[in-house]
């Protein structure tokens, strides 16, 4: 009949497009990916400019928000990111039960490159835009160490230009083909670069798919009771 015809003609063109969607979503990141790895991976470690980002003391997700914010200023400058994991706040004061002290044990490296003495040494901490964004190489510092990502808000015009949202025009242009908020996909996609899991977190995380039966979509519920519970009072 004419309603099964335009029925399966919309169920057709809806599978087309949402075929064409992934497609374009995984050609981009592809093209991201490689991107992020050269950068992160230069010829020359001794001769990379870089960003440091640190620790504070606060939770995983936190952290990770604070790790993004660097790898995305990192991104914006052509610099390679690096980050001191011989002290991974998180698991301070916590006794697991196969022994592991430290992030390089849960992830990936996120560099060929190491924090070194002289990397610590030369680091130069952010100042403002002027001169931290420097298109002259001899203006700006080799090696620039950013402020904390939850004091960047108090002085918005001094902080760097990527604190607030902002992503490349032209993976900007080529994400909203596929997501109807770019940023969102942007954020996710350096949060996901940035903790790629070891091969036993990744047993772990498979064999717990698994044991509990999950099924996409999976839809997470963080209650947050520390800070946010004191500020509800």
């Amino acid at each position: 009949t004419k309603f099964r015809q335009s029925y399966t003609t919309i169920t057709t063109y809806k599978e087309a497009r949402e075929d064409s969607r992934e497609k374009t979503c995984r050609d981009i990141s592809k093209i991201v990916l490689n991107r992020i790895y050269r950068l992160q991976n230069p010829q020359s470690c001794s001769t990379a400019r870089k960003i440091i980002c640190g620790h504070f003391g606060a939770g995983m997700g936190a952290t990770l928000h604070h790790w993004v914010y660097c790898l995305n200023y990192a991104y914006y400058t052509n610099r390679t990111m690096l980050i001191d994991t011989s002290q991974w706040q998180y698991l301070k004061d916590v006794q697991t039960e196969d022994g592991v002290k430290s992030f390089d044990q849960f992830f990936l490296p996120i560099s060929k490159c190491s924090y070194t003495d002289q990397d610590k040494k030369i680091a130069v901490n952010w100042k403002n835009r002027s001169i931290m964004e420097s298109t002259d190489i001899t203006k700006s510092p080799k090696v620039i160490r950013l402020i904390h990502i939850g004091t960047i808000f108090n002085d918005l015009p001094l902080a760097p230009k990527t604190a607030h949202y902002a992503m490349p025009e032209d993976i900007f242009y080529d994400a909203v083909k596929f997501k109807y908020n770019p940023m969102a996909w942007w954020t996710g996609f350096l949060a996901k670069y940035l903790i790629r899991p070891q091969k036993n977190l990744q047993q772990f995380i498979d064999q717990s798919r698994r044991t509990l039966q999950l099924q996409s979509p999976i839809v997470g519920l963080h209650i947050r009771g520390t800070d946010k519970k004191q500020e509800a009072k």
